[in-house]
């Protein structure tokens, strides 16, 4: 792939994922919904599973 297919991909994704981010912050935040603090527990935990996983414990 050539730079400018590389720039255009990263761009999308990330374009993408801040949109869908800030929906299910915004439902999360607002909207009011059984189970609300499960799928907030579940956003959480993956967020840090990446961080967990590169950490040392030694």
């Amino acid at each position: 792939m050539n730079l400018r297919t590389k720039h255009c991909v990263s761009t999308l994704s990330t374009l993408g994922t801040v949109i869908s981010s800030s929906m299910v912050a915004y439902a999360l935040a607002r909207v009011k919904f059984k189970g609300r603090q499960f799928w907030f527990t579940c956003m959480i935990m993956t967020m840090l599973q990446k961080k967990l996983k590169n950490t040392h414990i030694f």
